[in-house]
């Protein structure tokens, strides 16, 4: 599995370098920790032109390879995985519950602050506790949720929410421990964008990410990009 995130040059030339660790720097729809795409270059591409896209030293897009070996030899079992994406060996999953529409389906998911206890939910229902713990009888803010018992969680994003093929996955705790050990690379990059291009950016959808990856980006290591 190739894992990719959108980052400032600098930081993904520390990175790559060995010079900074990979710690939970984002807060998203998963809660706090450390982002990524899976085995999608091209959205990890428009996440880094859309948020880091006017860094003074350029945006970037670094890829992390993590292997099930490598998952394992960190410690990490099943239990401490969640997805709500279907697996494809477990036939349960496409039954009650499976929403063919996001590809989604109901997990049951240990709830720290209620005492450990297992709550079943799909993505929405978990998305939106993230976004708004007060009002689900959680303690913090938006986004900021930890989920402890969880090192690797996965799924959708609202972005492109109806796109089965494009998964976030995102780190905490001992999966960050995994990331930092895993092997890591450059992929591409760029100069800061001028103002009139980074506005134009901003409106490229996720849904047309391979069109706009064909059309710009493919078979490059390094584009100056002007709209």
């Amino acid at each position: 599995m190739l894992l990719y995130r959108g980052l400032s040059k600098t930081r993904a030339d520390a990175i790559v370098g060995g010079a900074e660790q990979i710690a939970a720097t984002s807060n998203g729809e998963f809660g706090n920790g450390s982002y990524y795409w899976r085995d999608d270059l091209p959205a990890g591409i428009i996440s880094a032109l859309q948020y880091y896209g006017q860094a003074a030293g350029g945006w970037a897009v670094i890829s992390i390879s993590v292997s099930q070996l490598a998952v394992q030899q960190q410690g990490i079992t099943a239990p401490a995985m969640m997805s709500f994406r279907p697996n494809a060996n477990r036939p349960s999953d496409y039954g009650t519950g499976y929403d063919a529409g996001t590809d989604t389906t109901i997990r049951s998911v240990t709830v720290p602050q209620f005492g450990d206890a297992s709550v079943r939910m799909n993505f929405n229902e978990f998305r939106e506790i993230n976004a708004d713990p007060e009002g689900h009888g959680l303690t913090g803010e938006k986004n900021t949720l930890t989920w402890g018992n969880y090192a690797i969680i996965a799924g959708p994003t609202v972005a492109c929410p109806t796109d089965a093929t494009l998964t976030q996955i995102k780190f905490q705790g001992q999966g960050l421990a995994l990331l930092n050990a895993a092997p890591k690379a450059l992929v591409i990059h760029g100069p800061a964008l001028n103002d009139i291009t980074y506005q134009r950016v901003r409106s490229w959808s996720l849904e047309d990410r391979k069109r706009i990856y064909e059309d710009r980006f493919a078979g490059r290591a390094e584009v100056n990009l002007a709209l």
